[in-house]
């Protein structure tokens, strides 16, 4: 009753958070292509919001179908 029938109660959120650091100060000063920054954001730690929302999917913390649902 509390979740509908729809096996959730309350939200979750999932993030994707760019972090400037030395390297990607840098970087951005020479104008670079989106897939530039988005490689150097990996290297630097960064975690996508599709790795993020894999890992509330590992914990059962929301189903692969939500997360398609909310990602894609």
């Amino acid at each position: 009753p509390i979740c509908m029938g729809l096996g959730y109660k309350g939200r979750v959120g999932l993030f994707e958070l760019l972090t400037m650091t030395p390297a990607m100060r840098e970087l951005i000063m020479h104008r670079p292509h989106y897939d530039v920054i988005v490689a150097q954001a990996l290297a630097d730690g960064m975690k996508t919001l599709l790795a993020h929302g894999l890992e509330k999917v590992n914990q059962g913390i929301i189903t692969l179908h939500e997360l398609v649902r909310v990602v894609f």
